[in-house]
């Protein structure tokens, strides 16, 4: 059983570098052929964030913040990929983005969520508003987080406050 966690966690390990190199691509290509990555006005491109989950009612912090990847792909797609929980227990989320006002967008995201054993548990479904900073280069996002079990059934509810800093350009020595 040992050896089944030890492969699950080289393999999750594996597929996030996997995702992130394909949609770091991806980001630099919409950037390259026209796309708004760096732009002031949008959220296309990758993005290495904080994450803090919050009481949704007083606003306290209900753990240590934790880090996170997020990449938002120009046709309406995103990635996200958090320390906040095992590898091994949790897939990389996939959801979807829209532009909400001048400078402010709104997502939905799913992660599938494992016990120690690989057995699916249930779904956290993450409906977030992210609000660019006049640079373009920053974030900040506030969250509403539901954790559901393999029924529907809702386990948990938590907010969640985020900042961010766009990954920069890449520049070769």
């Amino acid at each position: 059983m040992k050896t089944s966690i030890n492969l699950r966690k080289a393999l999750a390990t594996s597929l996030s570098a996997a995702v992130l190199a394909t949609s770091y691509c991806g980001a630099v290509h919409a950037g390259s052929n026209g796309g708004q990555q760096g732009s002031p006005r949008s959220i296309v491109g990758s993005w290495r964030n904080m994450v803090t989950f919050t009481n949704c009612t007083t606003g306290a912090a209900l753990r240590t913040p934790f880090a996170a990847l997020n990449s938002f792909f120009e046709e309406g797609n995103l990635i996200e990929n958090g320390s906040g929980i095992s590898p091994a227990l949790r897939s990389i989320s996939h959801g979807t983005w829209r532009r909400a006002g001048k400078r402010s967008f709104i997502a939905r995201s799913e992660i599938q969520l494992f016990d120690l054993a690989g057995t699916f548990t249930g779904v956290q479904v993450i409906t977030r508003k992210f609000d660019l900073g006049e640079d373009g280069n920053s974030l900040t996002s506030t969250a509403k987080v539901l954790r559901t079990g393999i029924d529907g059934s809702v386990v948990a509810s938590f907010c969640a406050t985020e900042t961010g800093e766009r990954l920069p350009e890449p520049v070769w020595p």
